[in-house]
This record gives structure tokens, sequence and C-alpha cells, in this order.
């Protein structure tokens, strides 16, 4: 093996360069469809899908999957302030839009000074833009979970300070517009976040309230969020925070003084407390909102006996008076600056006592949005503001389809984020055959969903509502719009014509379980057909004579080998449709040889050790025996692959970290190039080689839920969980892919060096070397040179000077797999990469087959 010599390059390019290197809408809108079902679906779906997702990530016990994909989110936020300093140059990513179809916010932060608005949202960043609405700019892209809480300080000639923190504990600022986010110091390992604010009077003092285990923590920043300082704690007990938004004023909290909850007030910041009185009796916790109209007057939201109870301080909390039992409470209440009767609180609809909490009225009911999606709330109230202008209040009320103001005292609301905003959260995508204009997306409470023309400038298409509510699993058997099949939890949507679309509900079969949002598989067979999957397997067929659709039970298997377990996902070959796979909750995987009449189980696989919940399958373009499904892979892998028509199952997942994967994509004109969604990024495999981060600095970290390849284009079209619809260009841009050089020598090179990775910073790259011998040594040699020189018997191809040796090692087909991680730094760009490969071959003169050499030059993002 050659002798490792260094070059005179940066000290860091090294490292860098194999960090991580293995071996191997105003107008009205549709009617909502709950009301089809009855008045509180709209409630039971909340937690119905929540249900839903939660027991996607099926884990192990002590593995909690959060923690895991805070992990993996981390690793994407490091990334990308690297990525930053890096110039960028053409993308192979696309935004799509909705730009029209709002999904949820959480919060919203206004600098009045500036005219600028910032706004929290679900899983799609955090956003600002123009006071009254408008075009929004994401500056959250490279952070994972959204914005659940955002505050700003004003900048002045440089860009504001941002933090934005998600409920579960993350906490980031930004001081370049988003570009990179740092972690403030001084922070506990936060397992939640419950509020943060900013003192009032144009203070830039900022307090978190804050969870780790069951202690909560007081936190303080004087310092434009640098760093925070811990200034008050309490065990068992979930407290709140609240300090005048009009005037530099006091800090009250709900907390514990001596083990007992009070409501304690700081005038130096929490430095020292005094307990204005002690709580209800039986208070474990609660939220807190006071009006400065009073002294203050004080309204708080207490846990007693797990319950929400509502009391009144007229006193600035020495007593407390009952008021009512909450219903419909999702932790979200604020009150007026200046009417200290005017106070809300947030659920599945906004409730508004206007008499100090005597009455309330519900500010208007969750379907009137629909008719006036512009001025009346959307449903599911995630997050009440109140702030000070300076000379007058205003009010933003954050839902699930999008973030409202009232300057009126909440007479009346406008949505400021109706349009301009891609925060989206889309379960499915699909793209007609017939017209790739026509794009169907069935959303999160915001329907489904449908593109009818080419954008009127931009790439961002307009989409238009045809019926409300909650929609996945878009198919179709011939891939046009003719007839396009999804489920709405409570019915399968048949959405019928490709230029004008009708649509039509079809009850699920009776007494039949099966998934919140069950899945379809349209028939390839029969385009008037479907299958849908439950415990068993039903097949609807249209009448002749009209557009009905009627269900019989098409397989006689039972899938509910486990309780609870029912069918998640199925596929057809393409290549034949008698040829089917299957998959369960509990990770069991099956095939069908007769278009799924009959099902045989896969050897070797299923529930146990795997703790695999099946989500994904995708049969192969041009194999029938091939398939590969995607899941849960908290501890085993999240995709496996079959090459033998079903019969058993291997491992897929070289290079994914431990995540869930929503979805996976052929392209059938890239066949044996895989991608897949998972809960923070965009994943390509070719062939091959190992899996790699395709999200570059572009792509938005967030959950890539759906994949479909294009008709007639190489391209991937991901549906994302809070950041619209992406387009993914499979060829990379020009130049930034590797060539082969010295090909053809003979004599001891005989071994040939090939990759399908390009050459862009920020992915991972994979050296595929063939023809060797079966289990052998070997190495990978780089330098930034070439030469053409004898050396171990044949020729060397990289020099004059190596810069590194890495060992690499044969399977059982001779091939040997090199993957490594370009490095972030913008020294890189332009650097030549020259490769040559070596495995071990006692038949050769030096004992050692070598390979061609291989070329490609560091490109940025």
């Amino acid at each position: 093996m050659p002798k490792l010599e260094s070059l005179a390059l940066p000290g860091f390019l090294l490292s860098l360069l194999f960090a991580g290197a293995c071996a191997s809408l105003s107008a009205p809108l549709p009617a909502p469809t709950e009301h089809v079902l009855d008045a509180s679906a709209e409630g039971r779906n909340k937690s119905a899908r929540k249900a839903y997702i939660e027991a996607r990530h099926l884990a192990p016990p002590g593995v909690e999957w959060r923690v895991v994909e805070r992990a993996n989110g981390e690793r994407q936020r490091l990334k990308r302030n690297e990525l930053s300093l890096v110039a960028a140059s053409a993308s192979q990513w696309t935004e799509r839009g909705s730009n029209n179809v709002t999904g949820r916010t959480h919060s919203a932060f206004p600098l009045y000074t500036a005219n600028r608005l910032y706004v929290g949202s679900s899983l799609g960043g955090t956003w600002h833009g123009p006071l009254g609405g408008g075009t929004y700019t994401p500056i959250g892209d490279n952070l994972y979970g959204g914005g659940h809480w955002v505050v700003a300080l004003p900048g002045g000639g440089s860009p504001d300070v941002v933090l934005a923190a998600t409920e579960w504990g993350q906490v980031r600022v930004t001081r370049d517009d988003g570009a990179t986010w740092q972690t403030p110091t001084g922070l506990p390992s936060l397992g939640a976040v419950r509020k943060v604010v900013v003192k009032g009077g144009g203070s830039r003092t900022v307090f978190l309230h804050g969870k780790v285990g069951s202690t909560s923590y007081v936190l303080r920043s004087t310092n434009d969020l640098v760093s925070f300082q811990t200034v008050d704690t309490s065990t068992s007990f979930e407290g709140d925070l609240w300090t005048p938004r009009n005037a530099n004023g006091d800090l009250y909290a709900l907390k514990k003084t001596s083990g007992i909850p009070v409501l304690a007030r700081s005038s130096n910041d929490g430095t020292n407390w005094t307990t204005l009185g002690n709580l209800p009796a039986g208070v474990t916790g609660g939220e807190l909102c006071g009006s400065e109209a009073g002294a203050p007057r004080f309204y708080a939201a207490f846990d007693i006996s797990g319950a929400p109870k509502l009391y009144r301080s007229d006193d600035a909390g020495a007593n407390w008076t009952y008021k009512l039992d909450l219903t419909d409470y999702w932790n979200v209440l604020n009150a007026s600056v200046t009417n200290v009767n005017l106070m809300c609180w947030g659920g599945v609809e906004l409730h508004k006592t206007t008499n100090g909490a005597n009455n309330f009225t519900i500010q208007n009911t969750w379907g009137s949005y629909y008719s006036s999606p512009a001025t009346k709330l959307h449903a599911d109230i995630q997050g009440i503001d109140v702030f000070w202008t300076g000379s007058a209040e205003q009010w933003f009320i954050s839902t699930d389809g999008g973030t409202y103001r009232s300057t009126d005292g909440l007479a009346t609301t406008n949505n400021q984020t109706l349009s301009g905003i891609g925060i989206s959260q889309y379960y499915s995508t699909h793209t007609s055959s017939a017209n790739a204009n026509h794009i169907a997306g069935g959303s999160q409470d915001q329907g489904y969903q449908r593109s009818s023309s080419a954008p009127s400038s931009g790439s961002l298409y307009g989409f238009s509502q045809l019926i409300s509510g909650d929609y996945g699993h878009l198919c179709s058997g011939d891939g046009t719009h003719a007839y396009v099949y999804s489920t709405y939890p409570g019915f399968t949507l048949v959405a019928r014509g490709e230029n004008n679309p009708v649509t039509h509900q079809v009850n699920f079969p009776s007494g039949v379980n099966a998934l919140w949002l069950p899945p379809v598989v349209a028939d390839p067979g029969l385009p008037t057909s479907f299958f849908w999957l439950g415990t068993t397997l039903w097949r609807y067929t249209k009448s002749v004579s009209s557009n009905t659709w009627s269900g019989v039970q098409h397989s006689t298997k039972n899938f509910a080998v486990s309780g609870g377990e029912v069918l998640s996902a199925m596929a057809f070959s393409p290549i034949n449709p008698q040829r089917a796979y299957a998959v369960t909750t509990s990770g069991r995987l099956y095939h069908s040889i007769d278009h799924g009449v009959t099902w045989t189980q896969s050897a070797g696989f299923g529930p146990g050790s795997h703790y695999f919940y099946g989500t994904a399958l995708v049969a192969s373009s041009t194999d029938a025996n091939t398939a590969w499904v995607g899941g849960s892979g908290y501890q085993g892998a999240p995709v496996w692959r079959t090459i033998d028509g079903g019969l058993t199952w291997q491992s897929y997942s070289s290079g994914l970290p431990n995540t869930l994967v929503y979805c996976l994509a052929e392209h059938p004109q890239a066949p044996g190039t895989l991608f897949a969604g998972t809960e923070t990024a965009a994943y390509r495999r070719d062939g091959a080689g190992n899996w790699t981060d395709i999200t570059g600095n572009e792509a938005p970290v967030t959950i890539f839920w759906s994949a479909e390849a294009l008709p007639g284009s190489k391209t991937i079209r991901f549906g994302t969980y809070g950041r619209g619809i992406w387009d993914y260009a499979i060829d990379p841009p020009s130049g930034c892919a590797f060539s082969a050089y010295g090909t053809g020598l003979g004599g001891a090179n005989t071994l040939a060096l090939s990759s399908s990775s390009t050459t862009v910073l920020g992915t991972q790259q994979t050296l595929v070397t063939s023809g060797g011998l079966a289990f052998v040594p070997g190495f990978l040699a780089f330098s930034l040179g070439q030469v053409s020189a004898p050396g171990l018997g044949g020729t060397v191809l990289v020099g004059p000077t190596v810069a590194a040796t890495l060992p690499q090692f044969s399977d059982g087909t001779g091939t040997a797999s090199f993957s490594f991680s370009l490095g972030y730094d913008p020294v890189l760009v332009g650097l030549p990469l020259n490769f040559q490969s070596a495995l071990f071959d006692p038949s050769k003169p030096a004992s050692y087959a070598l390979s061609n050499g291989l070329h490609g030059n560091f490109c940025a993002p």
C-alpha cells in the first residue's frame, strides 16, 4: 500500500472531505366535509390525527423517536450552517406551491417600526413579511420543527435578532436573516418550551419558560439572545409567565415557592420574587394571561384534577374566583391590554368574553371560514398573541389556516397569510400524465386541492380546494386525472374528470377496521376501480350506468394477526399487475401472484425485534420480482428490498439514519434509482450505492411525506408536511458529475471505478469498484492531480503526491463501495478530485489489481 503523504492543503481539508467516510385565497371555499359526517368531527379528527402520526413512529421500548428525530434535525442545522458559507450554484430543487392555500401557524411577532411581521409555522419554518399581508420570506428552512414560539428584536441597520422555539424544547437564534441558526448558551436540555415573552416598553430582555423532566425553568436573556440565565425552578408544576406589553414592567409567574403553587412577582427580572397569593387548592399547573387595564387583572386556566378550569383575579393574584370549566381548550389564552373584560381562549374555535369571563361567545363557527377565508377564522386555534403598537393593541390569532390580525378588539379579523407563504401540509400529491399542470394535492385540514394551469409567474402553482378536510393516498389507475382516488377519515373521495373534476364520496366497508386515513390503491388494470385497505382488502368498481361505486371483499385473507394490525401499504408491479406486495402496521410483508386475491407471508420478517411499521411500497419498473418497502426504522432498517418476488426481504438502508421513511419512489426513466422521504430530509440511492442526503441547502428541513415520479421528465415531486410541494431534478447541475479517465489500459488495471453521485458540496459521494476478487482488502487513493506512471505493477493515475489512502473491502461479488461526505468550506469549491482504486489480487505483478481514474471538481450547492 502506498505511503500516505500530506499536501500543502488547508489543515481541515482532509478531515472535512472524509468526515463520516465508511466502507460499504380570498374567494369562497367549498363547504366543509365534516358537516357531511357530524358537527363534532373536527374535534375528533385532531386527536385521531395525532394518534395516527404517533403510531407510524413505531419504536422499541426505551427509544423515544422524537429524541432521535431531533438529533437528525440538529445534524441538518449544522450542515446548513456550513453550507451557507458556500456560494450558491444551480439547484436541483424547485418549489412548486401552494402559493395561495395556507397551512398551520403557531405564533406571530410584529416589529411595528419596520412594518414587519414574523410568523412561526408548524413544520414549515419561520417567515417574515409586511404587516397587512403580502409575500413572505422563509428564514427557517434550515431548522427542523417549525416555530411554535417566535420573538424578534429590532436590528436597526442590521438583520433582526430572531428566536424560534419548538414546543418540544429546541431553541435557536439567527442574526443573519436565517442564513444560519445558533443555540444560545446557558440553556438546560429542554424537553418543552411553554412560553417566550419580551418585556414591553422597548426592552430587549427576553424570558423563556421551559421544562426538563418534571422541573420547570424560568430563564432570562439580557444580551440579545446570546445566552440565557436560570432565574427560577419549580418541581412537578407546569407554570407560566406574563409581563406588561405596553411598558417595561414587572414579571409575573405561576410557580412554586417552598413547594406551594403561587402567583409571584419580580421587580428585577427574576432575581428576586414576591409571593402575591396562593393558587386554588389542587392546582398542578396552568396558563396565565393578564390585562394591564386592571391591577392588573389576571385570567388563568388552572389544571385541577386533570381538567382545565378558568379563574379570574381582580387584585393582581391575591385572590382567585372560579368562573367555569373549560371545554374545547388547547392551552392557549390571552387578554386585552386596554379592555379589562376582554379575553379569549382557543380550541377548535376561538371563545371570547367581553364581560370578564361571565359569558363566552364563539368568534365565528369554524365552518363559516369556507365562505369568507379572508375574514373568518379557520378551525384549530394554535396561538393567541396580543401586542402594543405604541398607541393601540393588536391581536394575532394563529390557526390551521394561517395567522389573522385584529385591530379593533376582535370585532373583526383579517387573514394576514392568505397567500404568499408556502406552509401547506400535504399528505399526498398526484400529477396527471395527460396534463402536467394538473396537480392534485391532499392536505391536512385544507382539503383536496388542484391546480389547473401553469404558474402565472415564477414556479409556484396556485391551487383551489375542491372539498375541505384531510385527504391522503392520492392515486390513479392510468396516471391521468380521469379518476383520482383518495381517502378522508370517513369516506373515499373520487375526483372524476381531467379538466373540470366532479367529486363523489364512497362509503368505507361497514365494520372493517382501518387506519385513520385508510390507504387506497388504484387498480392498474381498470382505471374505474380501486382497492381499499383495512384488516381485509376490498375492491370497488364503478357502475356501468351511474357514477357510483360498490365494494366487495377482494381477498379472504384477514391481515389482523395482532391486535389493531391493518394493511398500511400495497403496490402492484407495473410490468406484471398480477404481482402485488403488501405490508401491515406490524411490519408483516406479503406477496401475491393473482392480483391480490391470495396472499403469502414473506419469510423471516414481521413484528418483534424489527419494530417496523410499513408506510410505503414501490415495485420495480423493470423487474416484477423486485420491490422496496419503507417504514419506521428506530431500531432496525427503515428500508428493505426483495429481489425474489417477496419470498425474502433484506435491509436496503445503508446511508440512512434511524428514522421514519414516509415515502419511496423510483423513476421509470432512471430505473434502479430510488428516492425516499423521511422526517427531516429527502434521500437518493443509485443502485448498489448508499443512500445520500439530497436536500443540500435549498430544500426545507421538514417531513417529506409523499413522492411521485413525474410523467415524461426525470423529476421527483415531493409533498411535504409543512412546506408545500417541491420538485427534485434527477440530473445534477452541469459539470458536477464524476468522469472516468485512464480506461482500457489492461495489465494490472482491470478494475472499474465509477460513481453516479454528484460532486456537489453537502451531499454524500459513493464510489463503486467492480471486477475484483471476492472478500479481499484494498484501498482507495485520492489526490488533487493526475498522472500516468508505472507503479504497483500497473499504471498509477493519481499523484504525483497522494493525499490519502483509505481502506476498502470487496464483497462476495468482488465489488467494493466507499462512501464519504464532502466538506462544507467555500475553499473547496473548484478543487479537483481524483481517485484510483486497488484490490488485493495475487495474480497481479504487485499483488494488486488497479482501476481506471475517476475525476470530478467540487461544486457549490
